[in-house]
């Protein structure tokens, strides 16, 4: 997990700053990946699935919190419903969705949206919702007001 660095007092350009940043390692995930997908939520960021790294053995089910307010490591939260890598996130104010990417046991597009509730630590549930299979392995999101 890495962060951007804390403001510094000297004076320097935007311009330079950007050339001059480093991120700060402030923790890690529960489990090496690759290819995972992320959202947040107002007091957390979350990572979702992604490919077992570095062996490429196959995909995730892991769902990991990580704390917006001090630095540490990531808390495991439960289990996707299926291994995505790839997939698309979204939030509302109290939960969390993860959609499309490519499934482990078939490398296929899913077309079922999973969600979890930000107000407990619990595993993804599907949702009585679906998209159309796409031939990207990408996933999608969207936004209604």
């Amino acid at each position: 997990i890495r962060r951007p660095p804390r403001s510094t007092q000297s004076r320097s350009s935007a311009a330079s700053d950007v050339y001059k940043r480093q991120s700060i390692d402030v923790g890690d995930l529960t489990t090496t990946t690759s290819e995972a997908t992320a959202t947040a939520g107002e007091t957390h960021a979350y990572s979702l699935g992604g490919r077992n790294h570095p062996d490429n053995s196959g995909n995730k089910r892991t769902m990991d919190k990580i704390s917006f307010a001090t630095d540490g490591n990531a808390t495991s939260i439960g289990n996707l419903v299926l291994g995505r890598k790839l997939g698309s996130a979204t939030s509302s104010t109290s939960y969390g969705f993860i959609s499309g990417g490519r499934t482990s046991t078939s490398n296929t597009n899913p077309n079922t949206t999973e969600r979890w509730p930000f107000a407990s630590d619990s595993s993804s549930s599907n949702i009585p919702a679906t998209m159309p299979s796409s031939g990207s392995k990408h996933g999608r999101s969207t936004m209604n007001d």
